[in-house]
């Protein structure tokens, strides 16, 4: 919990906040399917691995899905294809389908315009 210092004559004392003055954090996803990103934007925070990172977008130590590139967000719902070594891959040989929410970034479109720097 947030701790507040008060300033006493000999000494500092930390008094915990109350329950009411505690300030939530809302979790989940922060920008709309079609947006424009830039590069390191938020696209998600979230307390466990709730939304999976597509293409071109990175997961934190805390789980929070950031935007490697500029680009498009798109947002889609796909069936996970684990590793043998998995704990899940059991259930998808049985015929298991596990679906999750994926977040991508597409990029723009490059424009083909080069110059050759000894022209320049």
């Amino acid at each position: 919990m947030p701790f507040k210092l008060e300033q006493h004559p000999r000494w500092l004392v930390a008094q915990r906040k109350t329950e009411n003055e505690v300030k939530k954090t809302p979790r989940g996803i922060k920008v709309e399917e079609g947006q424009e990103v830039q590069r390191q934007t938020i696209l998600c925070t979230q307390l466990q691995l709730r939304y999976y990172p597509g293409q071109n977008v990175k997961i934190g130590t805390n789980m929070t899905l950031n935007a490697m590139v500029d680009g498009k967000v798109l947002i889609t719902k796909e069936k996970l294809n684990p590793y043998p070594d998995s704990p899940i891959y059991s259930g998808v040989q049985n015929g298991e389908v596990i679906e999750r929410v994926f977040v991508h970034v597409l990029p723009f479109k490059q424009e083909n315009r080069f110059r050759l720097i000894s022209l320049v």
